[in-house]
C-alpha cells in the first residue's frame, strides 16, 4: 500500500483493476488518481487488408487447411495462467458442429505439449495446426482463422490483466471465444459486440458458447476492428500516458 499512498499517479492496465484499487480503504485520500491503459495492439500490423492474398493460400497450403474448413485459432504463450485443456474441451463441443473444424496454434510452445493434452481429451492430432511465427508474419497466420479463442485463468490478480491477444484478434476482425473474470475482457466483447464470453468451463457452457459462435461468424465482422481502436489503439495509449505526464509536470 505503501507505494500507492506515496505515487503522484498510478496506471491501471483495466477498470476493474482501478475500481479495485480505490475501493481499498487503507489508501489514504482515495480516490487516488488513476489512468486506465490498457496492453496496446500495433492495429497497423494486425490489419486483415494488408495480408497478400498469394502468401495466404500458400500458408493456407502448406497447413493442409482448405477455404472451408472453420478454423479456431489460438495465439500466443500457453504455459501458467492460459487453460489448454479447457479450450480444447471448447475445441471438441465445435468439433461436433463443425466436422471441419481445426484447432490452430500460433505458439512458441513446443508442439508435443499441445499434441499430449489433445490425446488425453481423445481429439485427433489431424484436427491441430501447431505453428511458430515471428511477429511480423502473425497477422497472416490469423488471417486463416474463422475465429479465435483465449480462456485464462480467472484468479483475482487477473483482474488487472489486459490480454494483447485480444487487441490482435480484433485488428484482424476476428470474432473470439473467452471467459470472464479476466480484467475488462467480457465489457470489450460486450460493448464491441467482438464475440462470446463463457461464464464457466462446462460442457453446456461451451455449447451455448460454439452456437452462439457460429451464428455470429455468418454475419459481418468489420465493425470489430473499428471497435479495437477505441479499445487497444496504440496511438491512444500513447495519448493516455501524455497526458499522465503532462499533469505530472505542471
Amino acid at each position: 500500500m505503501q507505494f500507492f499512498n506515496t505515487a503522484d499517479y498510478v496506471i491501471s492496465l483495466t477498470h476493474a483493476g482501478k475500481n479495485i484499487i480505490h475501493s481499498w480503504k487503507t489508501i489514504a485520500q482515495q480516490p487516488i488518481p488513476i489512468q486506465v491503459i490498457p496492453c496496446c495492439a500495433d492495429l497497423q500490423v494486425f490489419n486483415g487488408s494488408n495480408v497478400n492474398t498469394d502468401a495466404q493460400q500458400a500458408l493456407r497450403q502448406s497447413l493442409h487447411l482448405t477455404e472451408n474448413d472453420f478454423v479456431l485459432s489460438y495465439l500466443g504463450s500457453i504455459g501458467t495462467w492460459y487453460m489448454p485443456d479447457e479450450m480444447l474441451d471448447c475445441f471438441k463441443i465445435l468439433k461436433e458442429e463443425r466436422t471441419d473444424a481445426k484447432f490452430l496454434f500460433i505458439t512458441n510452445e513446443p508442439p508435443s505439449f499441445i499434441i499430449e493434452k489433445a490425446k488425453a481429451k481423445n481429439s485427433a492430432e489431424s484436427d491441430l495446426r501447431i505453428v511458430a511465427s515471428p511477429h511480423h508474419l502473425v497477422p497472416l497466420h490469423l488471417s486463416l482463422s474463422n475465429a479465435g479463442i483465449f480462456f485464462i485463468k480467472p484468479v483475482f490478480s487477473k483482474q488487472a490483466s489486459s490480454p494483447t491477444k485480444q487487441g490482435e484478434l480484433m485488428g484482424m476482425n476476428l470474432w473470439h471465444i473467452c471467459n470472464s473474470g479476466v480484467g475488462d475482457v467480457d465489457t470489450i466483447v460486450e460493448q464491441a459486440n467482438c464475440g462470446v464470453v463463457v461464464k464457466d468451463f462446462t460442457t453446456k457452457s461451451y455449447q451455448t458458447a460454439i452456437k452462439e459462435l457460429l451464428q455470429k461468424t455468418t454475419q459481418t465482422n468489420l465493425h470489430i476492428r473499428q471497435q479495437a481502436f477505441q479499445f487497444y489503439s496504440l496511438e491512444r495509449g500513447v495519448q493516455l500516458y501524455a497526458e499522465v505526464y503532462q499533469h505530472l509536470t505542471k
